[in-house]
């Protein structure tokens, strides 16, 4: 079964409309040995499911990133008018 490919599962893809529990297929144990897992095999990235999944983690990385700048960007702005607005109203004050 390639990675990330929940809708090949209707159990997962149309939770909870099918039920509430998931079947277990494997144990992993620990977190960190389900990571290494799924992320061990990347050194073997001429399989084409490691590349799909290499391709989407950056894919999602670099939207992620996009967004957390564009909001850090509206705040920036917002910051710069909220001051703007407090100067003016301090002018106002002063005549």
């Amino acid at each position: 079964m390639p990675p990330d490919s929940m809708w090949n599962s209707p159990a997962s893809f149309l939770w909870p409309l099918l039920g509430w529990e998931f079947e277990r297929r494997a144990s992993y144990g620990s977190f960190w040995q389900f990571l290494g897992g799924v992320y061990g095999r990347l050194g073997d990235i001429a399989d084409p499911a490691i590349l799909s999944l290499v391709m989407t983690e950056i894919f999602g990385v670099v939207v992620m990133a996009l967004f957390g700048l564009a909001w850090v960007r509206g705040r920036m702005k917002m910051i710069k008018r909220i001051k703007r607005r407090k100067g003016m109203e301090e002018m106002e004050g002063r005549q």
